[in-house]
């Protein structure tokens, strides 16, 4: 891995991991089935 690697991987995860977590809780809003992010309205 190439030192730009290293610095990319964690900043990828970490933006995904908000991203459905933000998508998790605005379902939850909704009251739809957040598991599947409001795609059960």
């Amino acid at each position: 891995m190439t030192t730009l690697e290293l610095y990319l991987l964690p900043v990828l995860v970490i933006v995904l991991l908000v991203q459905s977590t933000l998508l998790f809780i605005d379902a939850k809003k909704k009251n739809g089935f957040a598991w599947f992010w409001g795609f059960g309205d």
